[in-house]
């Protein structure tokens, strides 16, 4: 876990030579650049990120955790993997685990271009780099879940 707040200025200086994804720590800075430790000993800070994502679905986060990681949105090892221009990938009111994310397939380039620009879907290159992030969030705060616990029971 990186120990100051925006991890990811920094890390983004020490990537011009390296891949991204062979560094798993700077690539957990540009992921999530809110969890570091300048942020989360703030009192209540762990708590608060806890609870709210433990009483919300994902798919409330799912733009914004992509918005929060500018860094990471623009890595070229994850955009244009898509061929197809349209296939939109949704996570609006997707609650059921078998529709979170689900790919859509317009008819046009146009439609799928509508639907991306009126926010109801992204570009599956950006759907990913969401499943990405949030499966990252998901287990460090199941991590620190345990932890909890663990220490409770001593």
């Amino acid at each position: 876990m990186s120990s100051t707040h925006r991890p990811d200025f920094e890390a983004l200086l020490l990537t011009k030579h390296h891949n991204i994804l062979e560094l798993s720590e700077i690539s957990d800075a540009l992921t999530w650049p809110y969890i570091n430790q300048e942020d989360l000993l703030r009192p209540k800070a762990l708590l608060i990120f806890l609870n709210a994502r433990g009483r919300h679905h994902p798919h409330n986060f799912a733009h914004s955790d992509l918005e929060l990681a500018p860094m990471f949105k623009l890595r070229k090892e994850f955009l244009d993997l898509r061929k197809e221009k349209t296939y939109t990938m949704n996570f609006i009111e997707r609650e059921e685990t078998g529709d979170y994310g689900k790919v859509i397939n317009w008819e046009t380039e146009s439609e799928a271009m509508k639907d991306i620009n009126q926010g109801l879907s992204v570009n599956p290159d950006h759907g990913l780099q969401i499943l990405y992030i949030q499966s990252g969030i998901l287990a460090f705060l199941g991590r620190c879940c345990v932890e909890i616990l663990l220490d409770m029971r001593s």
